[in-house]
């Protein structure tokens, strides 16, 4: 009996502290919750967003896109000279004027990445009718909100306008394939002069890669035909056979995919009356804008890059 009274009189000795407690908070009228919060600043975060090639113009606003917006196109034939609008985005805070940028090429957006430079396999190109660094005044991108710099160099003339928060700035590169293969796929990135890569990167320019394939001709007999001018013997004569079905104009001659590549101007995969035609265009004319037409590498279009297409004409 004796724990029992004890162990009541303890259950009610706990009971009485918590009303005590609850009465004295009511009493109070209020109590003091602390609140402290602290408050975080924001930071930049830049990235990498829209593209799009243009062929190259001598002027600060290239006018004849070669895909939509944010698409790739073919890899270029070497010698060819085009236009990169791109721009990149700030978030969370203004990005200030006085940045500067690289261009970078990689045959992967994993791996490989390296600075357009002088000697590689893409490098810039100089348009006598534009300024390095000179201030885009009119953006071509449906997302830019300011225009930034044209660069024929790495790195960037230090950017002329500000990015703000959640805006876009469009920057103008211009690119010559020097020798990158137009069998493989290139991509592209800008990258802070110091080489820091930006915050994210949401698509990059990128050319795919082109496949050149080519038919084989035979004769009736299976055997195979090499590339020919002029007519060629069908069959050996024979007693069933006459003079008149002997011979027999060759089949187009099958081209080696390198040379098909330089001398088909046009990308229908022959080498033709269309290609000559576009050849005779730039007759006499010199400079590395009209490289890819210099089939010879002399410097100027002239006789004997005619007499190379006329060689592989199919």
């Amino acid at each position: 009996m004796k724990w029992l009274v004890a162990g009541i009189c303890t259950t009610l000795a706990v009971v009485v502290a918590v009303i005590g407690t609850v009465v004295s908070v009511w009493g109070a009228g209020e109590v003091t919750v602390p609140t402290n919060v602290t408050a975080v600043a924001p930071t930049l975060s830049l990235s990498q967003n829209a593209y799009r090639w243009y062929e190259n113009a001598n002027a600060l606003t290239p006018t004849t896109p070669l895909a939509d917006e944010s698409t790739a196109t073919s890899t270029p034939v070497s010698g060819t000279v085009v236009r990169l609008r791109m721009n990149l985005r700030a978030s969370g805070l203004p990005l200030s004027a006085g940045a500067e940028f690289k261009l970078q090429y990689s045959q992967s957006t994993s791996s490989g990445w390296a600075d357009v430079g002088t000697s590689t396999p893409w490098t810039f190109f100089d348009n006598s009718g534009v300024a390095d660094g000179q201030v885009i005044v009119t953006t071509v991108l449906s997302s830019s909100d300011v225009g930034e710099s044209y660069a024929e160099s790495n790195p960037t003339a230090v950017s002329p306008n500000e990015i703000g928060k959640n805006q876009e700035g469009e920057w103008d590169w211009v690119l010559l394939n020097s020798s990158a293969a137009r069998t493989s796929s290139w991509y592209f990135r800008m990258v802070y002069a110091s080489g820091t890569l930006l915050d994210a990167y949401t698509s990059y320019p990128s050319f795919s890669a082109v496949t050149v394939t080519t038919s084989t001709s035979s004769t009736s007999s299976g055997g195979s035909v090499p590339p020919n001018i002029g007519f060629v013997r069908k069959k050996q004569p024979s007693a069933s056979t006459t003079a008149s079905s002997t011979f027999f104009p060759p089949p187009p001659p099958v081209v080696r995919p390198d040379i098909l590549i330089r001398c088909d101007f046009n990308g229908d995969r022959v080498c033709n009356i269309i290609d000559l035609s576009i050849l005779l265009f730039y007759y006499g004319k010199s400079g590395s804008q009209v490289a890819v037409y210099d089939l010879d590498g002399s410097g100027k279009v002239d006789f004997p890059d005619i007499s190379i297409l006329m060689f592989y004409w199919s």
